[in-house]
C-alpha cells in the first residue's frame, strides 16, 4: 500500500495526532543524555544483518556505512543466490559472510543467517539493512538512546532519505526519485509519525531497509511465514498481534536508500510490496484491535481512491464523445447522470485534487530544498495511475496466489 494522495480523512487525522505527539514529547520533555558506560555496553550488543542478491554495484557502500556504526565482526552478510561479485566484495571487506548458492528469498535468507551465526543469542539488538542502504553516521547512537529510554519499543524504523543523483538533467531515475521524495515526506510526517506514537501504535509496516529490533522480540517472530513474499508487513502484523511492544519512528534516525532506475523496476518493486501486504492479511488474519480499525479505514480509503483515479480516463473519453455527439443521453435516469454529468463532476474533483497535490509538492520541494520536485510535480499524477493499477492488480495474487519469495534483481547504476 505504497501510494499517497494529498487530501484524505486519514491524512488529516494522523497529522493532528502527529502534532499532538510533537507537542507532548518534544516541547515539554527535557532532553536526556545516555550514560557513556551504558552506551558502550549497548554498542557491543548490536549486530547488523544484510541480505543481498546480485548487488555488486551497491553492496560495498552499504557495508562501509555499516562499519561506521559497528565493527566488521558485528556485521553479517548473506549472499543469497548471487551470480555476480556480491559475495567476493563482502568477503574482501572482512565481514561475517554466508553464501547461499541456491537463492532462498530475502526472508528465508535472513532466517538462515541468524541461525548460522547464532545472532539472536549473541546480541541484544539486530539491524536489518538492505544492500542499497547507507546508514546515517548517527543512526546507531540515536537509535540506542531511543531504545534505552523507551523499553516498550519492539522495533524502530528509520527515516527514509532517497538517494539523489548529482546530475541535473531530466531523466526517468530522477523523476522516480523526485516522486518518492515527496511521497515519503507525506507518509512519514503524516501517517508514520502519528501512527508510531506509543499511545496509538498502529503502524502497519516495519520498513526493512534499515530497521532495529530487540532480539528478545525477534525470537518470538517468524521471518519466513509460508506464502508471504516480504517481511516488512509480516513482522509488523506479528508485533501487534502478539502484543510484543510498540513500533517506533523518529525523524532524526535516518538512512539513505536507492530508488529503482527504470519504470519496469518501479512496477516490480511496488507490485512486490502490495502483493506482500495482501499475503500478510491472508496469513495473519483479523483480530479485534485499534490496529485493525485503523487499517480497515486506511485500506478502504486507498482502495476506493484507486478506483476513482482509474475511472478518470474513462470519464474524460465519455465527456469528449458526448461533446462530439457520439453519445446521446436524454432523461434523468442513472445513465444520464453518468453520461456526461457524472463524468464532468469526476473530472472537476480530479482537477481539485491535482491542485492540492501540486501545492503539497511545492511545499515539500521548498522545505527540503529539492527544487526539482517543483519541476516534476505536475506529472506526479502519472504515478498515481500506475500505483492504482498495481494496487488493484495485486489483489488476486496476494490473496489467492502462491509465491516462493525469490529475489527479482533490480537495475543498478
Amino acid at each position: 500500500m505504497k501510494i499517497a494522495f494529498p487530501f484524505s480523512f486519514n491524512i488529516i487525522f494522523w497529522i493532528l495526532v502527529g502534532i499532538l505527539r510533537y507537542l507532548t514529547t518534544n516541547l515539554f520533555v527535557k532532553r536526556r543524555k545516555l550514560p557513556a558506560g551504558v552506551f558502550r555496553e549497548m554498542h557491543k550488543r548490536v549486530a547488523v544483518c544484510l541480505p543481498a542478491h546480485n548487488e555488486e554495484d551497491v553492496i560495498a557502500t552499504a557495508i562501509k556505512s555499516a562499519k561506521r556504526v559497528v565493527p566488521p565482526m558485528q556485521i553479517y552478510i548473506v549472499s543469497d543466490g548471487s551470480t555476480d561479485r556480491t559475495a567476493q566484495i563482502a568477503k574482501s571487506l572482512r565481514c561475517n559472510l554466508l553464501i547461499n548458492k541456491k537463492g532462498l528469498g530475502k526472508a528465508k535468507a535472513l532466517k538462515t543467517l541468524l541461525k548460522k551465526f547464532n545472532v539472536l543469542r549473541s546480541y541484544d539488538y539486530v539491524i536489518f539493512v538492505d544492500a542499497d542502504t547507507k546508514l546515517d553516521a548517527n543512526y546507531l547512537n540515536r537509535a540506542l538512546k531511543y531504545m534505552y529510554y523507551h523499553p516498550e519499543t519492539a522495533a524502530l524504523t528509520a527515516h527514509a532519505n532517497p538517494y539523489w543523483r548529482k546530475k541535473t538533467q531530466v531523466s526517468i531515475p530522477d523523476f522516480i526519485s523526485a516522486y518518492r521524495t515527496r511521497l515519503y515526506r507525506i507518509l512519514q510526517m503524516s501517517f508514520m509519525y502519528g501512527q508510531t506514537w506509543k499511545y496509538t501504535n498502529v503502524n502497519v509496516v516495519i520498513p526493512g531497509f534499515a530497521a532495529l529490533f530487540r532480539t528478545s522480540v525477534l525470537k518470538k517472530l517468524r521471518l519466513d511465514t509460508p506464502g508471504v513474499w516480504i517481511e516488512d508487513f509480516n513482522l509488523a502484523f506479528q508485533v501487534h498481534k502478539k502484543n510484543l511492544g510498540t513500533i517506533s519512528y523518529e525523524p532524526n534516525i535516518s538512512a539513505t536508500y536507492e530508488d529503482p532506475n527504470t519504470l519496469a523496476d518501479y512496477w516490480n518493486q511496488v507490485k512486490r510490496w502490495n502483493v506482500g501486504f495482501y499475503q500478510t492479511l491472508r496469513a495473519q488474519g483479523i483480530w479485534p484491535s485499534f490496529f485493525w480499525l485503523s487499517l480497515t479505514v486506511f485500506t478502504f480509503e486507498f482502495f476506493f481512491y484507486s478506483i476513482f483515479i482509474l475511472t478518470i480516463p474513462i470519464a474524460l473519453i465519455l465527456l469528449v464523445l458526448s461533446k462530439l455527439n457520439f453519445i446521446f443521453v436524454s432523461g434523468n435516469s442513472i445513465t444520464s447522470f453518468l453520461f456526461p454529468s457524472g463524468a464532468l463532476y469526476a473530472l472537476e474533483v480530479f482537477v481539485i485534487l491535482l491542485i492540492f497535490d501540486y501545492i503539497i509538492t511545492i511545499i515539500v520541494g521548498l522545505y527540503d530544498k529539492k527544487y526539482r520536485l517543483i519541476l516534476y510535480g505536475p506529472f506526479f499524477i502519472l504515478f498515481q495511475f500506475l500505483n492504482s493499477l498495481i494496487l488493484l492488480s495485486s489483489i488476486k495474487k496476494g490473496l489467492f496466489g502462491h509465491s516462493s519469495g525469490r529475489w527479482v534483481p533490480a537495475a543498478r547504476k
